[in-house]
């Protein structure tokens, strides 16, 4: 008898045997619903990817806003809202039907603050303004975005010490 660990840390259990012949096709579909599922109920990689290219746009759009006025940021999010509006019906390969949508954190289900008003220089050698950043997260960290769509995680620290102030 050999004994085998299952599926996403699940309890051991014997391999090989006498399983009876529905025991395949139900191991199949557990199989199947772990791969779909995934072993947590956790972010998966698949929502960070998303949530770190729909951060990178959210830059990139704040970029085109600079770069259309001026260097001056929005004064408001409605202001971005309107420019970002604009330019998804310009641009369809976006993935996302609105601003709003593109707005709203994929991690956390909450709205991005979005740097308004002023522009918030990082400390790095870019140069580039904050452009948005989760406000609450995953596990103690945040991401944040920079107008030219660098995207970095941030601890809460930070963002309050760097792109907040």
């Amino acid at each position: 008898m050999t004994l085998v660990r299952g599926a996403c840390g699940s309890a051991w259990r014997k391999a090989g045997g006498s399983a009876g012949r529905g025991a395949l096709p139900l191991l199949l579909v557990a199989a199947l619903a772990a791969a779909l599922l995934g072993c947590s109920g956790g972010a998966t990689a698949g929502d960070e990817e998303r949530a770190r290219a729909m951060m990178r746009m959210v830059g990139i759009e704040y970029g085109r806003f600079l770069a259309s006025h001026n260097g001056q940021p929005p004064k408001d999010e409605a202001e971005l809202r309107q420019f970002i509006d604009a330019q998804i019906s310009q641009t369809p390969n976006y993935g996302v039907k609105n601003a709003e949508e593109l707005l709203t954190s994929p991690r956390d289900g909450q709205p991005l603050k979005i740097i308004v008003g002023k522009k918030v220089a990082p400390p790095d050698p870019s140069g580039s303004p904050w452009a948005a950043y989760e406000q609450t997260g995953v596990g103690g960290s945040r991401l944040a975005v920079n107008a030219r769509g660098q995207v970095q995680e941030l601890s809460s620290e930070q963002i309050e010490s760097v792109v907040a102030k």
